[in-house]
């Protein structure tokens, strides 16, 4: 028996225990719980209790007690069993992919909200907008087609830096001869540009890094580990619609121009290796929704549409101007600058690996929570602060190679360069621009604290409203409906919310009671204090007692117990009975009755533990 006795650690954070190979789901679900908000939003939803088996409940539960729990770490052993990837059931003993998980858990948690009929929690915080423009050289039309993400996937291999990859992202496509794009205006096909840019940024934007592949001649799960830098800030203003139209229009050559430097260097689609997660099954990006190609329109109808509405409906454009028309790019333009927040690594092959987080506290602010700005490493079940340096986040992070000192010959150390299969695989930026305008709670329905509350200062009144009016009754009813007022305000803005379901503050709370109760009991001083309190008392028949049952029911049976020490428990009993007839009378009665004979098979027969047998 080996009970947890282990708290949070000093930091104040809890982890998640590894199922075999679920690592993949602990780094997740430690990045998104440490999003603002999002934990808080989830608990408040209220719980059907019938349904404890769905996974939204089971999430409910994870980030209750990683909120609330004082034990080192939480088993999710209910939340993996509910999981599913695809359809099925997951295998805790095998490796899944990270971003696959991501996907799939966030596109449960709306789908249940939506099914509840409330508002999301992951869309508002994580979803952009792409704009798919495909521009025609030869005349004057110009379409688009938009599709929300949670995620941009973006390439490794031949980008040395975050920027190359961005550049390669937005580049485009030259269609052109026999692959030119067929213009529905014009009834023949054109020349033209296709290329994908971002009109819409999300508060939080998530990065994958295709550092996965496969080679189909090999038959093999391939993974890059090449060198990778990102920057600690990272501003997306150029590859938005918006930079990009921007960037054309100071550059005077349009959008012609555009389409013919594009000639000279079109983004090559990859024949042999497909960048993709040897876990995964999907190799396209993370989109949600998508809208049909249109014609782009030249003035937008919707100029302060929020940037968290649906994407408005584009008009047709006239084809009759004589210029070219401008991509209307200033939809829903939102802040571009964001900060890096969390980064979460893999460690190994492609066909096996380690995932863990390293991820930046940024709730409440540094007078409320200690630990605002600072940076702690979640690996698993242990968290434990990091400095989150240039050079740690080179070496921990980029990948690449690095030269190792190898002692061939002791006097003599050769370095030696070799590869760094630690390197990081997703990451989160925060929008600096929106981190003081979190999205608000979805609304839920009112909790009953306030409706009993309400009802109580409705009696309240109605026994205020009997007999003949005096101005102290009638001082108590304006009373009464100011506070009223406040309280029905105070609902409306969502302040009366639940802190978690009742029922999943209550498992933890019994959690946390047991938890005090085995760190007192299972400690080396509490084994100590009880050694000593029956020596003192030798040979009293209640020391006799209180040793055998402590030395049977608890301490032969712990998983960390000591040969020497059950021997001078074995000793000291010993001696009871050499000394005092009545202890040793006891014993005998004792092993004689259902309590004491319960312990002769499975501590003298059936015990796999030699020593356990023989001090027995």
């Amino acid at each position: 028996h080996a009970p947890a006795v282990d708290g949070r650690c000093s930091s104040g954070y809890v982890g998640l225990k590894n199922g075999g190979a679920t690592c993949y789901m602990n780094s997740v679900l430690q990045q998104l719980y440490l999003v603002q908000g999002i934990p808080d939003d989830i608990l408040a939803i209220p719980s059907d209790e019938a349904n404890e088996d769905s996974l939204f409940y089971q999430l409910q539960t994870v980030f209750g007690h990683l909120k609330e729990s004082n034990l080192q770490y939480y088993v999710p052993d209910k939340f993996w069993k509910c999981f599913r990837m695809d359809g099925q059931p997951v295998n805790v003993r095998e490796q899944q992919d990270a971003f696959e998980f991501y996907t799939r858990l966030t596109e449960q948690i709306d789908d249940s909200l939506r099914s509840q009929k409330l508002d999301s929690i992951i869309a508002p915080r994580f979803e952009g907008v792409y704009s798919i423009q495909r521009i025609c050289q030869d005349c004057p039309h110009r379409y688009e087609r938009e599709e929300t993400f949670l995620a941009l996937n973006l390439m490794v291999t031949k980008c040395n830096d975050l920027q190359d990859s961005l550049d390669q992202f937005v580049k485009g496509e030259v269609l052109e001869g026999d692959n030119a794009y067929y213009c529905e205006k014009c009834n023949q096909k054109r020349t033209a540009l296709i290329r994908t840019c971002i009109k819409t940024l999300p508060p939080v934007l998530v990065i994958q890094l295709k550092r996965f592949g496969y080679d189909w001649e090999a038959s093999r799960a391939l993974k890059f580990d090449d060198y990778f830098q990102f920057p600690w800030l990272l501003d997306m203003g150029a590859y938005t619609a918006e930079g990009i139209a921007e960037r054309e229009e100071d550059s005077g050559g349009g959008d012609t121009d555009s389409v013919a430097s594009q000639k000279q260097a079109s983004v090559s689609t990859p024949t042999k290796n497909s960048h993709t997660s040897p876990h995964s099954k999907s190799t396209s990006p993370l989109v949600k929704k998508t809208s049909h190609m249109q014609p782009l329109s030249t003035k937008s109808s919707h100029p302060h549409t929020s940037p968290l509405s649906t994407p408005p409906k584009l008009e047709s454009a006239s084809s009759a101007s004589p210029r070219t028309p401008r991509i209307n790019t200033r939809l829903r333009q939102r802040g571009a600058t964001y900060e890096l927040v969390g980064v979460i690594v893999h460690s190994g092959q492609a066909s096996a690996g380690h995932y863990y987080s390293y991820i930046k506290d940024r709730r409440g602010d540094p007078i409320t929570n200690p630990n605002n700005g600072c940076w702690f490493k979640y690996n698993d079940t242990t968290i434990e602060p990091v400095e989150m340096t240039d050079a740690l986040l080179e070496q921990e992070c980029f990948g690449g190679t690095y030269k190792a000192k190898v002692s061939y010959d002791s006097s003599n150390p050769l370095p030696e360069d070799r590869l760094r299969y630690w390197n990081a695989y997703m990451l989160f930026y925060d929008s600096v621009e929106d981190r003081l305008n979190i999205p608000k709670t979805p609304k839920t329905p009112r909790s009953q604290t306030s409706r009993s509350f309400r009802a109580s200062m409705s009696s309240a009144k109605k026994s205020l409203s009997l007999g003949p009016s005096s101005n102290s009754e009638r001082r108590a009813r304006s009373s009464l409906s100011e506070l009223t007022q406040l309280l029905q305000q105070g609902e409306r803005q969502g302040m009366f919310r639940q802190h978690m379901p009742p029922r999943i503050l209550s498992t933890i709370t019994h959690h946390n009671l047991t938890f005090l109760r085995n760190r007192d009991l299972y400690s080396q001083y509490y084994y100590n204090f009880i050694y000593q309190l029956c020596s003192a008392n030798l040979p009293c028949l209640e020391a006799m007692t209180l040793g055998m049952n402590f030395l049977l029911n608890t301490y032969i049976r712990i998983k960390d117990k000591e040969e020497n020490v059950i021997q001078l428990w074995v000793d000291l009993l010993y001696s009871f009975m050499q000394e005092n007839r009545e202890s040793s009378s006891w014993a005998v009665g004792y092993f004689m009755l259902e309590e004491g004979s319960s312990h002769l098979a499975p501590l003298l027969l059936e015990c796999p533990d030699k020593m356990v047998r023989q001090q027995f």
